[in-house]
């Protein structure tokens, strides 16, 4: 089928006719783009790119797709982003330009606080500002728990025995124990107790090996 020509009688052709791929127009915007086989009664062609132009704030840029000169965002409603005085988090107030950010509202973004040890995670507000400048990740620990102790406790085990720690956390993470395992340790929490803390003894003695009692069974114990 043959190219329509642009150079037609307006009262012959239906605006929804395309112009061939040799014609073209440019874009609205500003930067007067290119744009190839336009339907004939367009009036507004757009490139379709993002417009990007610098807004009134001086900070940040139009986000709004091509458009004709003069239409950018106005007011700026962008969220400030600008490094906070004392934290350096991102400013998450509307755009303010050209007043200067605000130094007295503590800074709610996220940080994550540790124990001495690593072990104990937690995430709390940073909480910078004026009455406080120091963020509260550099003057706050957590304390340690009997949870650290187990893991220092594992590490060594780890490390007496060479296992990989990356894979220990893996199988850690997948692990999950049998209801026969878990039974017996029910019917049985002294005993199992017992051998909790020998396992205990023996990371922490670093011995190379050690004997454990052998266990009767109950129906074996006699009266």
């Amino acid at each position: 089928m043959p190219a329509v020509s642009v150079s037609h009688r307006q009262d012959l052709v239906r605006p929804s006719i395309l112009a061939s791929s040799s014609d073209r127009s440019r874009s609205m915007c500003d930067k007067a783009k290119v744009v190839h086989a336009v339907k004939c009664a367009t009036e507004r062609v757009s490139c379709g790119e993002k417009c990007g132009l610098l807004l009134g704030c001086g900070f940040h840029r139009c986000r709004k797709s091509c458009h004709p000169a003069g239409e950018c965002e106005t007011p700026c409603a962008q969220p400030c982003g600008k490094p906070r005085k004392f934290c350096g988090h991102p400013h998450e107030a509307t755009c303010h330009a050209p007043a200067s950010c605000s130094v007295d509202a503590p800074c709610p973004s996220l940080v994550e606080i540790r124990c001495e040890c690593g072990h104990m995670r937690r995430e709390v507000r940073c909480n910078a500002g004026t009455a406080k400048p120091t963020p509260v990740a550099e003057r706050q620990k957590l304390p340690c728990s009997d949870a650290c102790a187990k893991a220092k406790r594992a590490d060594q085990l780890a490390d007496a025995l060479g296992v990989d720690k990356a894979a220990r956390a893996d199988a850690a993470a997948a692990a999950a124990y049998e209801d026969a395992t878990m039974q017996t340790y029910a019917s049985n929490p002294a005993w199992a107790r017992s051998v909790e803390q020998q396992l205990h003894q023996l990371i922490e003695a670093r011995k190379p090996s050690h004997l454990f009692p052998v266990r009767r069974h109950p129906h074996l114990v006699c009266g």
